[in-house]
């Protein structure tokens, strides 16, 4: 398993560095990865 330290980031960092990338989302200023997990990422 690899652990991942979470980033504390304002929403100002935030945006400027995430805000037009959907995979990202900041929840309780954790950067949170939302890359889809599982058979759903499949491509066909």
């Amino acid at each position: 398993m690899t652990y991942t330290p979470i980033r504390t980031l304002t929403a100002e960092d935030f945006i400027a560095q995430y805000g037009d990338d959907p995979r990202y989302e900041l929840i309780d200023r954790e950067l949170r990865d939302l890359a889809p997990t599982g058979p759903h990422e499949q491509q066909l």
